[in-house]
């Protein structure tokens, strides 16, 4: 939609940046599709929420089952054509799965098979309460979902199938967690494991905000248009972001001002967006020896005494 959109896309693969775009591929044309291949996009994750024509015009509103042949015509072509050069960009079939469209679950894998894409991802919706929170799986809903997610994997496991079942194991346990049924999907996981967003992630969006992390936008740390990345990283908001997402006090009224909800007590509860960080880091240091894990307490303490000389020169 952005006019110059391409000239953007060319410009930052030229200083060397990772290029990763989501989109609904709705105004991807052939013309479109070739320039995003030579000019090397890495990734392209594309959000359908459907399998079939009809489930994508239900969950579409403002689209028809002719705009899913479109997709699914130009992706085959992109993907053909990927292949006979870089073959990149890397294409992930993104679909948020809710009671419109659970049941197509096993046509949005068909769908991925079709337009020999390499990678899917299936997330829970993330509802606002009082306008979406009716989108939300009943009980019986995601048993049937879970049958059938498990049942998938089992499948794709015993063929060796190429095709990446992205967060798969993130997505498999917020359907089984015991708060599904109200949209907490992630509060048994977030209090299990420390939250390293403050110090491993920043989202910058349009208007110049930074934010700590995906759901943080209530509370950005500030803006570069107004001071450097660099001080906003070490800003007091920065810290104060990593001393409340460490300790994780879910009576600190801090974590209402967190996600969509502004009547959550924890919005953190309500799918954690950076949990896929956080597991993975968590992971890595868990599996360090106690002399690295020395060396990096070591450096750190160094960090903080050289920072507090800095600060108080």
């Amino acid at each position: 939609m952005h006019p110059e959109a391409m000239r953007i896309i060319s410009y930052a693969k030229k200083k060397g940046f990772i290029v990763s775009i989501n989109t609904n591929f709705t105004l991807v044309t052939e013309d479109i599709a070739r320039y995003l291949v030579e000019n090397k996009v890495d990734h392209l994750i594309v959000s359908l929420w459907a399998g079939t024509p009809d489930v994508y015009a239900q969950t579409h509103p403002n689209k028809t089952e002719e705009t899913f042949y479109e997709i699914k015509s130009c992706l085959q072509f992109l993907n053909r054509y990927k292949r006979r050069r870089e073959n990149v960009p890397c294409i992930k079939i993104y679909n948020v799965v809710f009671n419109m469209n659970y049941q197509n679950f096993p046509s949005m894998i068909d769908f991925v098979v079709a337009t020999e894409s390499e990678a899917v991802e299936f997330t829970l919706i993330d509802t606002i309460p009082g306008k979406t929170d009716k989108l939300l799986l009943s009980e019986k809903q995601a048993e049937e979902l879970l049958f059938m997610a498990k049942k998938l994997k089992e499948q794709f496991d015993n063929e060796n199938n190429t095709i990446c079942l992205e967060n798969y194991e993130t997505f498999l346990r917020r359907l089984s967690s015991s708060c599904q049924g109200n949209g907490e999907y992630d509060r048994d996981i977030m209090q299990t494991i420390p939250c390293y967003a403050g110090w491993t992630f920043a989202r910058i969006v349009a208007t110049g905000d930074v934010n700590s992390c995906l759901k943080s936008h209530r509370i950005p740390i500030g803006n570069l248009h107004k001071e450097t990345f660099r001080s906003l990283w070490n800003s007091a908001r920065q810290q104060e972001f990593r001393r409340k997402t460490r300790r994780f006090d879910i009576h600190d009224p801090y974590f209402r001002l967190i996600g969509n909800d502004t009547n959550a007590a924890v919005g953190c509860f309500r799918s954690c967006d950076n949990i896929g960080h956080s597991l993975l880091l968590h992971n890595k240091i868990t599996r360090l020896n106690k002399p690295v894990k020395a060396i990096l307490k070591t450096m750190a303490a160094v960090g903080r005494t050289r920072n507090s000389l800095s600060t108080r020169n």
